[in-house]
Parts: structure tokens; C-alpha cells; sequence
């Protein structure tokens, strides 16, 4: 009998100890907003990328180059100047066939990406 009426002393007070959220009736303002702007752009930016893969890393990163120095030549000669590319990532990773272990080499994995920002819009043929 002890133990029930000790129990229901309890669970009164932590019932009556809880502070219930108080309604809060003081004036607001809620405001809700949104904007469409529209604008000619003045420079366009775009990413390339390449990869290339090969058993051996020297062959796979030699291919990535050669892929981008005819990538990047092509894009010097329809007028884009070389201020306007850059690099801007370049990775070379072993893959395997079991990452946990790292047996059985598949090969190596070039990625090399590349910016070109363009500012003069007129050369951007759509």
C-alpha cells in the first residue's frame, strides 16, 4: 500500500512539476516574401571534365592530357582567351575490385576538370 500511494506522490509531482507552454496572445507581424529577378547575364561560367583509366598510371595520365590539350585547344581557337580557363581539379586514384582489402588492382583513374568563364557572351553560340 506504501508503494502504490509513494508511486501516486510521484507521478503527481512530476505531472504538477511539468510547465505546460503558456499561449503567448502579444501582437505580431509575420511576413512571407519572394522575388524573381531578371537580368541579362554577363559571364558564363562552364566545367568540363575527363577521365581516363589505365593499369598503368603514366599511360592513363598521358591520355587524360592528351584529351585535354585537344579539349583546350579547340576552345582557344572559337575565340575563348587563356585567361579565361584554368584547372581546377585533378585526382589520381587506385581502384580495386575489393575496396576493403585492396587486392587486385583494376587500374588508376585520372579525372582532371577544368573552368572556362566566359565574358564576352557574343562568343557563346546557342
Amino acid at each position: 500500500m506504501k508503494k502504490i500511494a509513494l508511486t501516486t506522490i510521484l507521478l503527481l509531482v512530476s505531472i504538477c512539476s511539468v510547465n505546460p507552454q503558456q499561449f503567448d496572445d502579444r501582437p505580431k507581424i509575420m511576413v512571407n516574401g519572394e522575388a524573381v529577378v531578371k537580368v541579362q547575364p554577363d559571364q558564363i561560367v562552364i566545367n568540363f571534365g575527363i577521365e581516363t583509366w589505365d593499369k598503368d598510371i603514366m599511360i592513363a595520365k598521358k591520355q587524360n592530357n592528351e584529351i585535354m590539350k585537344k579539349a583546350m585547344t579547340v576552345i582557344k581557337e572559337s575565340g575563348v582567351p587563356d585567361k579565361e580557363m584554368q584547372t581546377d581539379y585533378l585526382s589520381v586514384e587506385p581502384r580495386y575490385n575489393d575496396n576493403y582489402e585492396k587486392k587486385d588492382l583494376i587500374g588508376y583513374f585520372v579525372r582532371n576538370t577544368f573552368v572556362v568563364t566566359m565574358s564576352d557572351l557574343a562568343k557563346l553560340k546557342i
